[in-house]
């Protein structure tokens, strides 16, 4: 069992309803203390772009922090008895782990949120030895999957699912589409396309080129799915339909 997150340059196009969500501590979006208090009943997922060792979790890549500087960054939150949590690519995933044991980082006390739009284990699936999956990039929002009872930072000796540690309350699902998704017809483009294309191809089932181009395929592929749910059926993606293929 999976666990929905956002997480955003804008912490108000985050949904104050899910378990989890992320922001940055530094960096040019900073979130600031009232960004982060939208946010009571979740768990703060605080991201550092410059190594800082009090952020429960570092983002590797381009223009961030490189897999040596995370390593880097791992073995500081270990030595202050914080498990760490890196974010980065399925494609780099092999080069940060490599890092962090030539760092002399212990890898079973590293967590790992990882980035597939939606990966080889397909959107909302998490992978093998990771806590969350990035799985959709849509433009205001990012989408993760997390493991049930994941606790981002837990403390070294505990397990990062432990129910030890205090954790808010379950909310539902059903928030997740409480924010300012694109609305998405015939004749869009782009990369919000893109990620309606990979839910239609992975969560309904349909057969899509995944090209960015909202075309009278893509345009019967929503219609299905909205037939199916027996929902309006008009070809138009709003908060309604995102919400179906989130299901």
């Amino acid at each position: 069992m999976t666990q929905l997150g956002h997480d955003s340059v804008t912490a108000a196009n985050c949904s104050p309803s899910v378990p989890y969500i992320g922001g940055y501590v530094d960096g040019l979006y900073r979130w600031s203390d009232a960004d982060w208090a939208r946010f009571p009943n979740s768990h703060h997922i605080t991201i550092t772009v410059f190594g800082d060792v009090n952020a429960v979790c570092c983002d590797c890549e381009s223009g961030d922090l490189t897999p040596q500087q995370a390593a880097q960054w791992a073995a500081k939150r270990i030595a202050m008895g914080a498990r760490p949590l890196i974010y980065c690519s399925e494609s780099v995933w092999g080069e940060c782990k490599s890092a962090c044991q030539a760092a002399g980082v212990n890898l079973d006390l590293v967590d790992w949120w990882i980035a597939g739009y939606p990966g080889s284990v397909g959107a909302g699936n998490l992978y093998s030895g990771a806590a969350g999956h990035q799985f959709v990039d849509i433009g205001p929002i990012d989408i993760s999957c997390w493991a049930d009872g994941f606790v981002p930072g837990a403390p070294i000796g505990s397990h990062p699912t432990s129910t030890q540690v205090s954790t808010p309350a379950q909310t539902s699902n059903s928030g997740v589409c409480n924010v300012n998704l694109p609305i998405l017809k015939q004749g869009a483009s782009g990369g919000a396309v893109k990620s309606l294309q990979t839910l239609l191809n992975t969560k309904a089932g349909q057969n899509l080129t995944v090209d960015g181009s909202f075309g009278p395929a893509t345009s019967q592929a929503v219609r299905n799915v909205q037939a199916f749910f027996k929902a309006g059926v008009d070809g138009i993606v709003g908060a309604q339909t995102w919400g179906l293929l989130f299901l």
